[in-house]
């Protein structure tokens, strides 16, 4: 079975489903023999694992969720999901829980070339000449916003990925972030995970932002160019996040895609 390669970090709404990206290149397909052992990832132990447990497995491992909500996942009882506990996991899902898993043969096969369909180029900003009676000057505290009620707006990508992404956003709990600016136009937003992210603020009071995740399996590599745009002149009010995701190499014939996810800002009044 193919090694998994995965980085663990301070993760944006979409590290997850790079995550997820990585597990679907990095099980073999084959037949499968009988075997012993635990069901790992089986969270409500019916003797099967779901989708939807993976999905809470790689919670865990992110650190978004307490081991206890599936307790199954940590073998060792050390407190914590490791790499090699989902590739477990996702092993018991495909295959069934107790069952040895095939051995991958390798098969001689062209060289693909992965050449992106498109080029996603963020439009550049209107320049906007400032005016006495229109000008915006953004609150030189942190603004704080509460980010909940996520959705997938829209998928490119194949369809087992596009429903893992739809129930881990649908399932991400509610999350503050603070907005401070820095200087000039520049901003800085910071989650309740701590990860950070630099933009910028127009006249309009409208921020935007960008965020690079990726993750490296054995000859994939899978990226995720994050940008988002918020107004923040409204609330409550929408982020929108468009997700350019991208596979180089040997990514068992995934292709480019992009996904569009929002969310539901609602300002937290600091002053009280």
């Amino acid at each position: 079975m193919r090694a998994l390669v995965l980085t663990v970090v301070q993760a944006s709404r979409l590290a997850v489903f790079c995550a997820l990206l990585a597990m679907v290149v990095a099980i073999p397909v084959g037949p499968a023999a009988a075997g012993l052992g635990p069901c790992v990832g089986d969270c409500d132990g019916n003797g099967r694992v779901t989708v939807s447990e993976l999905i809470r497995a790689v919670r865990v491992a992110l650190g978004n969720a307490s081991v206890t909500e599936c307790a199954s996942v940590d073998l060792n009882s050390d407190g914590r999901a490791s790499v090699a506990e989902l590739i477990q996991a996702v092993v018991d899902s495909l295959y069934g829980c107790n069952v040895v898993p095939p051995t991958s043969t390798p098969t001689p096969t062209s060289t693909q070339t992965f050449t992106p369909s498109r080029t996603f180029t963020n439009s550049p900003t209107p320049t906007r000449t400032p005016s006495p009676t229109t000008t915006h000057t953004p609150e030189r505290v942190p603004l704080r916003w509460m980010d909940s009620d996520g959705r997938l707006t829209s998928s490119t990508c194949r369809s087992d990925l596009t429903e893992n992404l739809r129930d881990e956003v649908e399932n991400t709990p509610p999350c503050t972030i603070d907005i401070m600016l820095t200087g000039g136009d520049s901003i800085r937003m910071v989650d309740c995970q701590g990860l950070v992210r630099e933009g910028s603020i127009d006249g309009a009071n409208v921020a935007r932002a960008t965020f690079r995740d990726s993750d490296s399996v054995q000859g994939c590599r899978i990226t995720i160019d994050e940008n988002l745009e918020v107004d923040l002149d409204v609330s409550p009010t929408t982020l929108v996040t468009i997700g350019d995701v991208d596979f180089d190499g040997d990514c068992q014939g995934l292709r480019d895609c992009m996904v569009t996810v929002e969310y539901t800002w609602t300002r937290v009044d600091l002053r009280r």
